[in-house]
């Protein structure tokens, strides 16, 4: 009960939405793009990618776990749903697809954080605290955890359409400005992979102290794929051949003007 209470109504809403949008290959498989660039900190996002997967698998006991561990547990299998939306929504590989779901979700998404951000402050809780034994309370909490993870899933992956999403939208950003405050003083849970996300989604809106290895292997603007590097050398050879073309002087034919009609 309290693991289905957790997966609620908002991945459901999530998965209408990208069902609605999702195309996916004659075989039914789905097809996943990435890109080249950057140095340290693509590394540091590929290594961070494959936590995702592998700590999910890695399931701890929750026999008489506190309500800390319990939350972990149910956060790790909650990833594996994030990370998969947001793989569909990337393999959709259409910009206006692609934008109009992540609004369609982030739209949803913020909505739940301006929401859980009243009743937290209500409830006088803050981070410093022992994690909430209170079922309510550990829902608001968490659902704060668990947007702002899955706003970094749509951010790090699709960083361009992602930020002209949120860029849209001005009365999103104290919003997310305190989610994000709330997110670094929570140490008992943003640690490891998580805090990794976290500083990642920071570096990629310039919030905070710049890296300046940081590039994102999934922006245009970092790198561009294999087929578009191809593309370019493949017409980058036919222009030289043409310029060449145009420089080799063959025999003119010459017209004897008083042969004119």
């Amino acid at each position: 009960m309290m693991a289905a209470k957790y997966l609620g109504l908002f991945y459901f809403s999530v998965l209408v939405a990208i069902l609605a949008a999702v195309t996916a290959d004659s075989t039914g498989r789905r097809k996943i793009p990435t890109r080249d660039g950057g140095h340290l900190s693509q590394i540091m996002m590929e290594e961070y990618l494959e936590d995702q997967n592998r700590e999910v698998a890695e399931e701890p006991k929750v026999e008489n776990a506190s309500p800390l561990q319990l939350y972990l547990h149910l956060l790790r299998l909650k990833r594996k749903e994030q990370v998969e939306s947001a793989e569909k929504v990337l393999s959709l590989q259409d910009f206006g697809k692609q934008y109009k779901t992540i609004g369609v979700l982030l739209e949803t998404l913020f909505h739940e954080v301006e929401e859980s951000l009243g009743k937290i402050e209500k409830s006088r809780y803050s981070p410093g605290m022992p994690f909430p034994e209170s079922r309510e309370l550990q829902e608001e909490v968490g659902k704060v955890y668990e947007n702002v993870l899955m706003f970094g899933d749509f951010l790090l992956r699709m960083p361009e359409v992602t930020k002209k999403v949120y860029v849209a939208h001005k009365e999103w950003t104290g919003v997310f400005r305190w989610a994000v405050k709330f997110c670094l003083q929570s140490t008992d849970i943003f640690t490891g992979p998580y805090a990794t996300h976290l500083h990642l989604m920071m570096q990629e809106l310039g919030m905070g102290p710049k890296d300046p290895n940081y590039a994102n292997p999934f922006s245009t603007k970092q790198g561009k794929t294999e087929g578009e590097n191809m593309k370019e050398k493949i017409l980058s050879k036919r222009e030289a051949m043409q310029e060449k073309m145009k420089n080799i002087k063959g025999p003119k034919l010459r017209t004897n003007r008083h042969q004119e009609l």
